[in-house]
């Protein structure tokens, strides 16, 4: 006989003595308790403790042989709750021992609250999943400046640390993709540099200078990006300077490509024009203005006007950077029509149309929002838009540079000042921007978006 009730069949007639019963092991809270002496009591007489029948059993002793009714249910009431009571709390303690170790190794992650159950031994936060760089959040329990349009879950604790944030690369978050399509192509463009060193004099010959210029800035902008996207969710302000930094690699890339198109791919249509005169200098105005208005735009509550101002911030360096390209295109002599770069050119243009559609519209996620959180939302195809222009567009510098290299040095030659000086002097203005942004940002005592949504994750 097993468990802790013993039933016999009401149709038994059979009367089955003590002796041949057998009691299960009963724990030492139950054994001082007294519960085992009544249950003897009436497993011996068949009846309920403190009866006389009950008392006679006892003074005949446990092991008298006696009889027993047709029916026995020996129910140990008193030994379950004590039972349940140590399984609880063996329960408490390990679900407080795990607790306090993943709170150990992923600080800041997981609070102890009442969550739907009323339970406090659990998050009072539904978790939408938990990887390596701790739990990951619905977009309603984040605040309302860490959302992304139409993205409804995989997003990061608000305040995670440097280290959770390197670990969640390796997550399925909807920041995930947005690093490794930035920091894998930065590697391919330092390669590329590699070998270029490797065939090219950059310290003696001054034709290579702009060309040095433009493989920085190529190498920079996306490793920027990818550690914006990584370390932006570590706190609210932390999240602007991760993008204030974005932002500033970007124009200082706008600006590296002004200065190979002027070295090697200018038409000769436009030579001495006045936008050839001021092409340069141009591209450097554009530069500092757009670092200065994208990271204004950072203090702007999400709305239709700051994403404009933000798209207009990078749109209007691209057009002026590309005026010359597109010149070729519609005026190009014969020659400049046959040459190989013409189509990369073309090519490089419709990719950075893409971009900036993918980056406005907010497709395709915006057809089914939650659809693509993880794989497949706008911002990552921007990326992908992004990395394959630059890449058609090195590729179209560099045939020019060989190809119109007899042509272009009488008439666009820039010496170090005007090529590796301007480089350095908009990269000087641009971190002085940042500085400026920074401290301003940490001066402020209030939240930037006083009337956004509370955050739900209980990180403050």
């Amino acid at each position: 006989m097993s468990g802790r009730c013993w039933v016999w069949g009401r149709q038994d007639h059979s009367t089955p003595t003590a002796n041949q019963l057998s009691l299960p092991p009963l724990s030492s809270s139950v054994q001082r308790s007294g519960v085992r002496g009544r249950v003897c009591r009436r497993l011996c007489t068949g009846s309920r403790p403190g009866s006389r029948q009950s008392r006679d059993g006892a003074r005949a002793g446990c092991g008298a042989p006696g009889k027993l009714p047709g029916r026995v249910v020996l129910a140990a009431r008193d030994s379950n709750k004590d039972e349940k009571k140590e399984t609880n709390k063996q329960k408490t303690f390990q679900k407080r021992f795990v607790l306090t170790f993943t709170n150990r190794l992923f600080p800041d992650t997981v609070t102890l609250g009442r969550g739907k159950s009323g339970n406090a031994m659990f998050p009072s936060v539904t978790l939408i999943g938990r990887g390596l760089g701790g739990p990951l959040f619905h977009k309603d329990e984040m605040p309302e400046h860490f959302h992304e349009h139409f993205i409804e879950r995989g997003y990061r604790h608000p305040k995670s640390s440097a280290w959770q944030c390197v670990l969640s690369l390796f997550d399925a978050t909807n920041e995930t993709l947005n690093f490794w399509t930035h920091f894998l192509p930065s590697w391919y463009f330092m390669w590329v540099l590699k070998g270029l060193a490797e065939t090219l004099d950059f310290q003696h010959d001054p034709y290579t200078w702009p060309l040095l210029c433009y493989m920085f800035a190529c190498c920079i902008f996306p490793l920027a990006s990818a550690v914006a996207h990584t370390f932006n969710t570590m706190s609210e302000k932390a999240r602007h300077v991760c993008f204030f930094l974005d932002y500033s690699a970007l124009s200082l890339f706008s600006f590296g490509v002004a200065m190979s198109y002027y070295a090697y791919c200018f038409p000769s249509g436009l030579v001495g024009s006045w936008l050839a005169r001021n092409y340069v200098s141009g591209a450097g105005v554009f530069a500092i203005l757009c670092t200065t208005a994208s990271c204004m735009t950072r203090f702007m509550r999400p709305s239709v006007l700051r994403q404009v101002l933000r798209l207009s911030a990078f749109a209007m360096p691209y057009i002026f950077n590309s005026s010359p390209i597109i010149f070729r295109f519609l005026f190009c002599t014969e020659d400049e029509r046959q040459l190989a770069s013409h189509t990369l050119h073309v090519r490089q243009v419709v990719f950075a149309v893409a971009a900036a559609f993918l980056y406005a519209t907010h497709l395709p996620e915006r057809l089914k929002p939650g659809h693509f959180d993880i794989v497949g939302h706008s911002h990552q195809l921007f990326h992908v838009a992004t990395i394959l222009g630059v890449k058609d567009q090195l590729q179209a510098v560099l045939l020019d540079m060989q190809e119109r290299k007899a042509v272009v040095q009488h008439w666009t030659r820039l010496d170090f000042a005007s090529s590796v000086g301007a480089m350095s002097l908009i990269l000087l203005i641009n971190t002085s921007i940042i500085l400026v942004f920074t401290l301003s940002l940490m001066l402020s005592k209030n939240k930037l978006f006083s009337n956004s949504t509370a955050c739900k994750c209980k990180c403050s």
